[in-house]
């Protein structure tokens, strides 16, 4: 299990592809899932907890509904059920048999976090507002970075840029799925740019 804080950053900014609702949602419900243990990234399991979990909420008499959980770059996601008419307690404890960090609980618009090993609930915003459809998926995005003019006496850009005219600015294009500021933001620490999209 994760030690540290079990409210990931990640969490925090979550978005939310829900199947077929039409925006109808009953004004207080949760966001489970049974995917990505402790956030551990091993996902072999996920679709037997899944049915797992499906099966527990159906015995319950649960009312359900599918909704996925992605993240705000689109590169995770997590088929997860929102679910009313269960209890705070009774939902958390369900949380920590599938070994999740933390669960999410929607009142009327307000979105919370809350950490199933001891309840803590941190509200990050509005529901509705991170509501995205399968057609939201981003495309690639071109950017481009005018580069610092130090870049010049690097051995390795002069190697590759054998043409550069003197006096001339140097750009970078690239090409990511990120948001621009997030790829930016990655490029300042140092990412390999081939190995991010």
């Amino acid at each position: 299990m994760n030690v540290s804080d079990p409210i990931l950053p990640e969490y925090l900014q979550a978005r939310f592809i829900p199947k077929d609702k039409g925006g109808e949602w009953p004004d207080e419900f949760w966001i489970i899932t049974a995917c990505n243990p402790y956030s551990s990234g091993m996902l072999d399991g996920d679709q037997d907890a899944d049915r797992r979990l499906r099966r527990h909420l159906n015995k319950n008499g649960y009312p359900k509904f599918r909704i996925k959980g992605i993240s705000a770059d689109w590169q995770h996601e997590e088929k997860s059920y929102g679910v009313s008419g269960i209890a705070k307690d009774a939902l958390l404890e369900l949380g920590r048999e599938f070994q999740q960090n933390a669960v999410f609980h929607i009142v009327g618009d307000r979105l919370s976090v809350v950490a199933c090993v001891d309840g803590r609930e941190v509200t990050i915003g509005s529901f509705r507002e991170r509501i995205r459809s399968s057609g939201d998926r981003p495309c690639a995005r071109v950017y481009v970075i005018r580069l610092d003019e130090a870049v010049l006496q690097v051995k390795r850009f002069q190697g590759a840029n054998p043409c550069h005219v003197t006096g001339m600015a140097c750009y970078y294009v690239g090409m990511t799925t990120c948001s621009v500021e997030e790829r930016f933001e990655q490029h300042q620490r140092g990412y390999n740019t081939k190995s991010l999209n």
